[in-house]
């Protein structure tokens, strides 16, 4: 996947805060918690697995990406 489809994001209908992104072989949903934390939902393609992880604050997509590129089983292509 292009490095460029990691800033085509959407944000999906929510009665809270819920944006999605994509970036290499991931697919990256976060949703704002009624009590203000940030959960991520991190699928890969192809139903490989699903991840999960949480922040305080919204984070922006150089975080997501920075975040995924430094986690060892997101795989070679994230550190290129």
């Amino acid at each position: 996947m292009a490095e460029e489809n990691f800033y085509n994001f959407t944000a999906e209908p929510s009665k809270r805060g819920r944006k999605v992104y994509h970036a290499w072989s991931w697919r990256i949903q976060i949703d704002q918690h009624p009590d203000g934390w940030w959960d991520w939902m991190i699928d890969e393609q192809h139903n490989r697995g699903t991840r999960w992880h949480r922040t305080d604050t919204e984070p922006t997509y150089e975080e997501i990406r920075s975040w995924l590129a430094a986690q060892k089983w997101t795989g070679e292509e994230t550190r290129a």
